[in-house]
């Protein structure tokens, strides 16, 4: 029997809370998450629990905001990047956030840290666009299938900025008109 799994993330940015919901079905099943992997989560086999998770996003944490959580009965998990730090706790702990108010915080907060890389990479391909689509015959004849090129590639870093940028958006817009 394999003692640890790895399980896909539908992305924090637009299915944060099923992904917290997948974690916790696993956990009642015996599997205990380890940590962030690739783009998920590695789980080892462990005793059932019932077991709630959340997400947090702080950049380089001290030990009082781990102890802040720890204080409100929350487990310190994992951490990716130092940036995204996973928590678990018990049914009926207090959420993380209880309020409409410091959710929307949490989100607009990584709606402008995605936002300031995803525009500057949306420049940069709207330009490879133009220049791609434009005629440089008289610099080299080759120079637009070079603009094209650095445009495919530079479309990964701008997949991985842009679509967190509309999934917070969309998420803000989600909280904002909720009721």
């Amino acid at each position: 029997m394999k003692n640890k799994k790895y399980i896909s993330s539908g992305g924090l940015a637009f299915e944060e809370e099923k992904d917290m919901r997948k974690l916790e079905k696993y956990a009642a099943e015996g599997w205990k998450v380890e940590g962030f992997y690739l783009l998920g989560y590695k789980l080892k086999k462990s005793e059932p629990a019932e077991k709630i998770y959340a997400i947090d996003y702080c950049n380089k944490p001290d030990e009082e905001y781990f102890s802040y959580f720890r204080e409100g009965g929350w487990e310190y998990v994992a951490s990716q990047s130092d940036y995204i730090h996973l928590f678990t706790a018990a049914h009926g702990t207090t959420p993380l956030y209880t309020d409409k108010a410091t959710e929307i915080d949490k989100y607009e907060a990584e709606q402008r840290m995605t936002g300031k890389a995803a525009l500057p990479m949306l420049i940069i391909e709207m330009l490879l666009l133009t220049g791609a689509f434009g005629d440089f015959s008289f610099i080299a004849p080759f120079m637009s299938k070079v603009f094209l090129a650095l445009c495919f590639i530079l479309s990964v870093p701008l997949v991985f900025t842009g679509l967190p940028w509309f999934g917070y958006t969309y998420r803000l817009f989600k909280l904002r008109h909720s009721r």
